[in-house]
């Protein structure tokens, strides 16, 4: 039942606009930060780009957390936003984690007119340990809209992964892709790093 759930999740959809997540079904714990630094290689509309995005994250419950992130580079001069991620069913043996997301962003762009989102998404991923280190596999399908001189439907698909070693628990490496499900040419592509303090 769990696996009919997430095919339904991704089953494709149109899709406009295209967000990265860098986000697990983890959540950080109350008093603790997480702190992410990334590059995203965006491709699309006959253009390719890179931005840079920093993000911090805190803890709000045992299921809850809240993120601020900041970007720079692309097509936009600067990025702003926040989230909040719902985790009711934690990753616990065979069980993934089954949550929710939902962001505000800001995007002041170079040669379009700035833009805000609004996003609100499941997201499901899986914890899986090995000798030397761990995989926090995630899936998201974000629903949405942007609001700029005309209105969109964002509705993305991304898939990444949280790796980490015994040797540096606390840090975290990142590998994402991020698709617009209406054309195969509109995609994400983001490696990051992350640290827990």
């Amino acid at each position: 039942m769990k696996w009919i759930l997430f095919l339904i999740l991704i089953l494709p959809v149109n899709t406009q606009a295209m967000v990265s997540l860098f986000e697990s079904g983890s959540v950080v714990n109350r008093g603790e930060y997480k702190t992410t630094l990334s590059t995203q290689f965006l491709n699309g509309n006959n253009t390719s780009s890179m931005q840079l995005v920093g993000q911090l994250e805190t803890g709000v419950s045992e299921s809850e957390s809240f993120k601020l992130t900041v970007g720079a580079g692309g097509a936009s001069y600067a990025q702003f936003g926040g989230s909040y991620k719902w985790v009711p069913y934690p990753d616990i043996s065979g069980q993934p984690a089954i949550g929710g997301i939902t962001s505000l962003n800001y995007s002041a762009n170079k040669t379009t007119d700035n833009d805000f989102t609004v996003q609100v998404g499941p997201i499901v991923s899986k914890y899986i340990q090995f000798a030397t280190g761990a995989f926090d596999v995630y899936s998201s399908k974000l629903f949405g809209t942007t609001v700029s001189s005309e209105w969109e439907l964002p509705i993305n698909f991304n898939l990444g992964a949280e790796i980490e070693t015994i040797k540096i628990p606390d840090l975290k490496l990142y590998a994402e892709l991020a698709i617009a499900l209406n054309s195969a040419s509109n995609h994400i592509f983001g490696i990051g790093v992350s640290k827990l303090f």
